[in-house]
């Protein structure tokens, strides 16, 4: 890998970092979920495209993840990627049902050796994925609320993973 492409790699984690701490003037929840929630309709339809999609464009962000996978079940894994992001969606009006499923999932997590720092580059590879995949229905308030949501579920699994890691 040459060093543009790492350079360029570690340029698109940051830019994520930055825009999830950070963000723009602060979104409404409800205004999120209904973004979500809209767009997420958009994307049902080409579900199966989107861990072809997600799979690629993370070990392009992030080749330290590759070796946390097993290629020969990446068919099976991109049903779980869409079952939690199902999940994710369908459940963000009942936070009292998600957290606990979100944290279960971080311990988890904490089994497959996944880092901290690999929740970056999940961020970045999923907002790059949905931008693909609902072109120019991805607007910036749609991107915003994706963030947005994708910084509950990482506020949650995060630090369940860590809480796991120290008991192993």
């Amino acid at each position: 890998m040459n060093a543009y492409v790492i350079s360029g790699v570690a340029l698109s984690i940051a830019v994520f970092a930055r825009f999830r701490s950070v963000g723009k003037k602060e979104m409404e929840f409800s205004e999120m979920k209904r973004l979500v929630e809209q767009s997420w309709q958009k994307v049902l339809p080409i579900q199966d495209a989107v861990p072809r999609i997600f799979y690629p464009k993370l070990f392009e962000i992030d080749p330290t993840t590759k070796p946390l996978f097993d290629q020969s079940t990446m068919e099976e894994q991109g049903k779980k990627l869409m079952k939690a992001l199902n999940l994710s969606v369908a459940t963000l009006g009942d936070l009292d049902k998600l957290v606990p499923v979100l944290a279960d999932l971080g311990k988890r997590h904490a089994h497959y050796k996944v880092k901290p720092e690999h929740f970056d580059s999940v961020g970045a590879a999923l907002i790059a994925t949905l931008a693909a995949g609902l072109g120019d229905a991805f607007t910036p308030k749609v991107k915003q609320a994706w963030v947005k949501l994708y910084g509950i579920v990482v506020g949650v699994m995060k630090p369940a993973m860590e809480k796991e890691l120290l008991n192993l």
